[in-house]
C-alpha cells in the first residue's frame, strides 16, 4: 500500500504534541517534588528553631519573679527569639503563655522596610491552636502543616520548661509553591515548550498543505493536457518537488524532440 506524505506529517505532528505533553507533565512533577523538598527542609528548620528557643529561654524563665520581673522576662524572651531567628531567613516566632497570651515575638529577617513587631493577624488562630496542642502533649515538638493554593504554612511549637507553667515557644515559615521563582521558571519553560510546539505545528501544517496543493496542480496539469506531449510544468518553490518537476519537463522536451525527429525522418 502506498504511503501518504501528508499522513506521515500528521503522525509526526501528533507525536510532537504527545512528546510536548509528556515533557510538560514531567516538568510539573519535578516542580511538585521540588516544593515537597522545600517544605521538608522548612519543617526541619523551624523544628530546630523552636528547640533553640526552648533551650535558650530556660535560664531566663528561672529568674522571673513578680510583674516587673515578668515585663523584663518578656523583653528578654524577645531578645532570645531575635537572636535565635536572625540567621534563619523567612522564619518568625515567639513565646506564648497558655497558648493564647503573647509574651514575645520577633521576625528579624522580615523583608519589609522596618522591623516587624506584630504577630500575623491572619494566622493567630492557627498559632494559638498549635501552641495549645504543644502544652497538651507536655513534652515534644508539635509541627503542623497547612496547605493553601499558593503556599504551604508551617508552624512548630514546644513547651518551655521552668518555674513558669504554660510557656511555649513557636516558629513559623511559609513555602511558596505557585507564586515564587520556581513557579515562574516552570511557567517560562512550559511557555517556551508551547511556543515550540505551536511553531512546529504551524510549519508542518503549512508544509502539508503546500505539498498537497502543488501535487494537486501537477496532477491536474497532467490530466487536462493533450496526450501527445507532456506539458511544461511550473516550478513550485519546493526544492525536492522541483527536482521532479524539472525531470518531467526534461522528459517532455526529449519526448517532443524524439517525435519531431521521427516525423522529419518519415517525411524525408
Amino acid at each position: 500500500m502506498a504511503r501518504s506524505l501528508r499522513g506521515r506529517l500528521v503522525i509526526l505532528l501528533l507525536l510532537l504534541i504527545v512528546a510536548a505533553a509528556a515533557a510538560a507533565a514531567l516538568m510539573f512533577g519535578l516542580f511538585g517534588q521540588s516544593a515537597a523538598a522545600q517544605a521538608g527542609q522548612a519543617e526541619a528548620e523551624i523544628g530546630r528553631a523552636s528547640e533553640a528557643i526552648q533551650s535558650a529561654s530556660h535560664s531566663l524563665s528561672a529568674n522571673a519573679r513578680g510583674s516587673t520581673a515578668g515585663e523584663q522576662l518578656s523583653e528578654n524572651l524577645t531578645a532570645v527569639v531575635q537572636t535565635v531567628l536572625k540567621n534563619r531567613p523567612g522564619v518568625e516566632g515567639g513565646v506564648r503563655l497558655g497558648g493564647d497570651e503573647r509574651l514575645a515575638y520577633a521576625f528579624p529577617t522580615y523583608p519589609g522596610g522596618g522591623p516587624k513587631t506584630d504577630e500575623p493577624a491572619a494566622e493567630l488562630p492557627r498559632i494559638a491552636s498549635v501552641n495549645r496542642e504543644a502544652l497538651a502533649q507536655d513534652g515534644g515538638l508539635v509541627l503542623r502543616r497547612f496547605d493553601a493554593s499558593s503556599q504551604i504554612l508551617l508552624i512548630a511549637a514546644c513547651p518551655l520548661s521552668g518555674p513558669i507553667p504554660g510557656l511555649t515557644g513557636w516558629t513559623m515559615t511559609r513555602v511558596t509553591t505557585f507564586a515564587g521563582d520556581s513557579y515562574r521558571l516552570l511557567m517560562a519553560g512550559i511557555g517556551v515548550l508551547l511556543a515550540a510546539v505551536l511553531g512546529a505545528a504551524a510549519l508542518l501544517t503549512r508544509l502539508t498543505l503546500s505539498w498537497s496543493r502543488h501535487v494537486g496542480r501537477i496532477e491536474a496539469a497532467l490530466k487536462t493536457h493533450e496526450v501527445s506531449r507532456l506539458p511544461t510544468l511550473p516550478m513550485t518553490g519546493e526544492r525536492e518537488l522541483d527536482r521532479i518537476v524539472t525531470a518531467l519537463n526534461d522528459a517532455g522536451e526529449r519526448l517532443a524532440l524524439a517525435r519531431s525527429a521521427r516525423t522529419i525522418s518519415r517525411d524525408s
